[in-house]
């Protein structure tokens, strides 16, 4: 084809046609540049392909991970159930006077620590440099609003409470309880890899007068019933954000 071409330009500078040949030598660069934007627009959809692929995977990663969350988020709130109905318990039986063998229970059960181990790889390939590949604004304001709001707040609330426990632990558990009798730890299936100590009252009737005892736990139960409430809403942002992401997918997939 070039020598084709080559042949074409020197027969018309030989007949002395130098019009024809300059008519001739814009229609050869024309070509070249159709043939440069041809090139340019094929390498740009396959591009374009590899992104999309890419941006589908990232998507099926962000809809696993906060499918994940979500499970997590309800053994979490069973979890912190286990706090409140103890504190709820505890409370009543302080208010009443009425001492059972649950109170030790109760103590104990109050005790426990909950965290909330969120999986965020596909939130992290954004945080590197992915977050381009997302063509859908809202569900990228979606994700990002997710980890970076809700689920920093869930950290926060988390820290929060566990630093009352460790406060009522140190300030009040030490001081005027015993340890259970071991024969009566438990487990509770699904939760504890360990069982779980237990503490007796030193005096149960002082007790019940220790009002700074009481105000730390209503402090407590209050922080605890928050800490729900946040994991509900937060709960409904992720199906939101999943059921959206899931729609986008079947979109690119038809």
């Amino acid at each position: 084809m070039i020598k084709f071409f080559r042949k074409i330009r020197q027969n018309l500078l030989s007949e002395n046609k130098f019009s024809k040949y300059l008519l001739y030598a814009i229609g050869e660069i024309l070509l070249v540049v159709i043939g440069i934007l041809i090139a340019l627009q094929i390498n740009n959809w396959n591009l374009e392909k590899i992104d999309r692929k890419q941006e589908a995977k990232l998507l099926s990663q962000i809809t696993a991970d906060l499918e994940k969350n979500k499970v997590e988020l309800t053994e979490l709130q069973e979890r912190l159930a286990v706090n409140k109905y103890a504190m709820d318990s505890l409370l009543v039986r302080l208010q009443d006077n009425n001492y059972t063998t649950m109170v030790p229970f109760y103590v104990a059960f109050i005790q426990r620590k909950s965290y909330f181990p969120k999986a965020s790889s596909g939130f992290n390939m954004i945080k590197n440099g992915k977050a381009p590949l997302i063509t859908n604004d809202s569900i990228l304001k979606d994700v990002l609003n997710l980890y970076e709001n809700d689920f920093n707040n869930l950290d926060l609330r988390e820290h929060e409470m566990h630093s009352q426990i460790d406060g009522l632990q140190n300030d009040f558990v030490n001081k005027l309880f015993r340890p259970g009798n071991n024969r009566m730890n438990v487990k509770l299936e699904g939760f504890d890899e360990v069982p779980t100590e237990l503490f007796e009252p030193l005096n149960f009737d002082n007790l019940t007068t220790n009002y700074e005892y009481i105000n730390r736990l209503l402090q407590l139960k209050k922080t605890t019933d928050s800490r729900i409430a946040f994991i509900r809403k937060t709960d409904l942002k992720m199906d939101s954000a999943i059921n959206h992401i899931k729609r986008e997918l079947r979109i690119r997939h038809h």
